[in-house]
């Protein structure tokens, strides 16, 4: 549809994506752990390769988008490349901590919609792990009257995507976890709070050496109070 609604604008176009005749071109990525990725991309035929320090599909899509821009504006693929390596990802925004009791905590509470709670899910099912996926999920505000729904489909694309316990805190918690139990997460793994500081109490009895802990929510929810608690309590 894009690409056919495109050819209606008269100026001129540059494109990204897994098309073959895309000028900003996916070739390949290689995700190495959780802090980045290897990143292959064809700009006009010519090879570009970067070390991102960020994962995901969707910071690769964001990466060739970028480099869109900067073809437009002259800029050639080892300048793109410095570019992309000098990258630094933003406060809440998918940042990674190694806890001291061997915990691996992902604090992404600066926003979320039901598109990037499946993008985090995903990035962290795609990783491997010693432990268990630990989800801590608060509200997506601004939903609507779709509140309800979007927030059960989180609850079963958390478990989708291998979410073994799930901590769920706000007004639509039970929408939540209601979701879960859909997808077939067992009742008592999922656990749900009115204020987030018994969440907090309930997940630093349950967390243990290899586990991945992943918070997110929307801003107004102010869920890295979850990441700072975690952290004063056990170190990084």
């Amino acid at each position: 549809w894009m690409r056919k609604e495109v050819q209606k604008i008269k100026g001129r176009k540059i494109s990204f994506g897994m098309q073959p005749d895309s000028d900003v071109r996916f070739e390949h990525m290689e995700n190495i752990g959780f802090d980045s990725m290897e990143l292959k991309l064809a700009v006009r035929q010519k090879i570009l390769r970067a070390r991102l320090k960020t994962t995901g599909i969707h910071n690769v899509m964001n990466a060739m988008a970028a480099c869109a821009a900067a073809l437009e504006l002259g800029f050639d693929p080892e300048e793109m490349r410095a570019g992309l390596e000098s990258f630094v990802p933003l406060k809440m925004r998918f940042e990674q901590t190694q806890l001291v009791n061997g915990v691996r905590l992902i604090n992404d509470a600066y926003n979320a919609n039901p598109v990037s709670m499946e993008m985090a899910f995903e990035t962290v099912a795609r990783q491997p792990r010693a432990g268990r996926f630990l989800a801590v999920l608060g509200d997506m505000k601004e939903l609507g009257e779709a509140s309800q729904k979007l927030h059960q489909e989180t609850g079963r694309k958390a478990v989708q995507c291998g979410a073994d316990i799930l901590f769920v805190v706000g007004e639509f918690a039970s929408a939540v976890a209601e979701g879960a139990k859909q997808a077939g997460l067992d009742h008592g793994k999922i656990m749900t709070f009115e204020a987030v500081e018994a969440l907090i109490e309930n997940l630093e009895g349950k967390m243990k050496s290899g586990d991945i802990i992943l918070v997110k929510a929307s801003r107004a929810m102010q869920l890295e109070r979850v990441a700072v608690a975690l952290k004063e309590k056990f170190g990084d």
